[in-house]
């Protein structure tokens, strides 16, 4: 055999290999199935940016001291590593792959050092790679519920609208045509306030499509936990309340004006809004035992087993923590994603 045939051979052995790997990755993204009651994310991180994300002992999340870029971590916060350059918000994850939306103007292309936008939704592996967009559209918050990962949309012609995407087709629908927040969920319930019309709180069922009202109050950002959902009541001064779903009472649960929160376990940790006194607090989450963690004002709360992570309002660093397992909530830096910046940065 020539050597110019050789050559034909070889590189026709490698374009089937390659195409047959290929088809293998694609084949087993469509056979993959997430357990039943799989959720992506709390609805309270998701609320609040979807900075954090837990699966298992990993802790995946947006490093403010290296440009929010995706970091991973034990939850204990040991061995933190880089994964990439993606600046990922409303963060998901199975025990497979990772979701994150990404609006990113300086992106690098690799095009001879051109910036370009890195926008959409992305699937990628736990370790940051074969990162895949879903859908290249702007998104204001999403949910992993099982195999359908739930996203609020916006086009110029529709505007913001409920859309859903199969994980493993990675084709994206519209699911309602109205906005809605698909944050909060339990079972499979979302609960979300109207935008248009009232702000009533309603339920909408990923199995049916339906949707129904749930409690004609004066809603804003629920979350539901259990029998109860949380929310800020826009007839009350945004004052943080819950709703009873067994028994439909609804229980006022802080004297203060509320610009987030974030339910944890026991504990409610939520932003004060105040000209005078603002502060981060923390309360049980039957209201009770309200206390200042730190003065001043605070944003982007988000949690895992073992810390509650927020950052000063218009800052990126700092990053501060509290230990859940203290019990003291004493305000430490989180210099263990600092000193990883640092690191990846020589």
């Amino acid at each position: 055999m020539s050597d110019k045939k050789k050559l034909i051979l070889v590189f026709s052995l490698v374009f089937v290999l390659l195409g047959g790997y290929l088809i293998f990755q694609e084949v087993k993204v469509l056979l993959y199935k997430n357990p039943e009651g799989t959720v992506g994310n709390t609805g309270g991180n998701i609320n609040n940016g979807g900075l954090f994300c837990q699966v298992g002992d990993k802790v995946y999340f947006a490093n403010q001291y290296d440009d929010g870029t995706l970091y991973v971590m034990n939850v204990d916060e040991t061995d933190i590593k880089k994964l990439s350059n993606a600046k990922p918000m409303y963060m998901n994850a199975d025990g497979t792959y990772l979701y994150y939306f990404v609006n990113d103007v300086a992106a690098p292309s690799g095009l001879g050092g051109f910036s370009v936008q890195m926008l959409g939704i992305y699937r990628s592996d736990l370790k940051g790679k074969k990162a895949k967009c879903l859908d290249r559209a702007l998104c204001t918050s999403m949910k992993l519920i099982d195999n359908t990962l739930y996203y609020a949309r916006y086009d110029k012609v529709t505007k913001t609208t409920l859309y859903q995407v199969d994980i493993r087709r990675g084709k994206g629908e519209q699911a309602l045509d109205f906005e809605m927040n698909p944050a909060s969920s339990y079972g499979n319930k979302i609960y979300y306030n109207g935008v248009d019309g009232d702000h009533y709180l309603y339920s909408y069922d990923t199995l049916t499509g339906q949707t129904q009202m749930v409690y004609d109050g004066n809603v804003w950002s629920p979350d539901a936990q259990g029998d109860y959902i949380y929310f800020m009541n826009i007839s009350d001064d945004y004052k943080l309340c819950r709703y009873d779903a067994a028994t439909g009472e609804v229980q006022t649960l802080t004297k203060d004006r509320v610009d987030c929160y974030l339910v944890c376990g026991s504990y409610i940790f939520y932003q004060k809004n105040s000209e005078t006194e603002p502060a981060i607090k923390v309360m049980y989450t039957d209201g009770s035992d309200p206390r200042m963690i730190a003065e001043g004002n605070y944003t982007s709360i988000n949690a895992t087993s073992k810390f509650v992570y927020f950052m000063g309002f218009g800052e990126n660093a700092p990053m501060y923590k509290v230990s859940l397992e203290s019990g003291d909530f004493q305000v430490m830096t989180f210099d263990a994603a600092r000193d990883a910046a640092v690191e990846n940065a020589k």
